[in-house]
């Protein structure tokens, strides 16, 4: 951490004890004790010097200004959470930016931040078929122990994503799929 402001080895010897504080407060007004670069102390307390405690508030930082208000990250979360576009199960990001009046590339940093995933869901259906527990014994007694010399096919009538959805889309929450929920 640097010299010790005193002499610890106890000689006695003002000079070195001179001469060890004036290199300890050197070293701390330099910034280096703390892991800093030499500079900033001397910066900061200019600053100081300068603006008494005005002087130490943050200046602005380099680089292009934000663009995009607090706003317009608000209204993509909640169209993110509350709503899907039409003809659509989800919002893909440039579609979004486009009805929000944003970059595409804002619209993943903006989900990021809130920890939104709009194309995840979760969904699980169960057939209201009275005889299916019936159905389940057969097919799974088939595979089990099929017949001598038999083929098994099976055919599903009809795929889970093309069935009309009757219960409504469970709203989402940051951080968790979409979920929808039985029929």
């Amino acid at each position: 951490m640097g010299q010790a402001p005193f002499d610890r080895a106890g000689t006695g010897d003002a000079g070195t004890d001179r001469a060890g504080l004036r290199g300890w407060w050197q070293q701390h007004r330099d910034g280096r004790a703390a892991g800093s670069q030499p500079g900033n102390g001397h910066q900061w307390r200019a600053r100081f010097l300068a603006g008494r405690l005005d002087g130490l508030a943050d200046e602005p930082r380099p680089g292009v200004p934000r663009t995009i208000t607090d706003a317009q990250v608000e209204e993509v979360a909640a169209r993110t959470l509350e709503e899907t576009p039409e003809g659509a199960t989800h919002w893909s990001k440039r579609e979004l930016a486009t009805r929000v009046g944003i970059s595409p590339t804002s619209v993943p940093r903006t989900w990021r931040a809130f920890g939104l995933q709009p194309w995840r869901n979760e969904t699980f259906k169960i057939s209201p078929d009275p005889l299916l527990i019936d159905k389940i014994q057969d097919v799974v007694g088939l595979h089990l122990a099929p017949p001598a010399n038999a083929a098994v096919f099976a055919v599903d009538e009809n795929h889970g994503s093309r069935l009309e959805r009757t219960a409504p889309v469970l709203p989402m929450a940051p951080g968790v799929p979409e979920r929808r929920g039985f029929d």
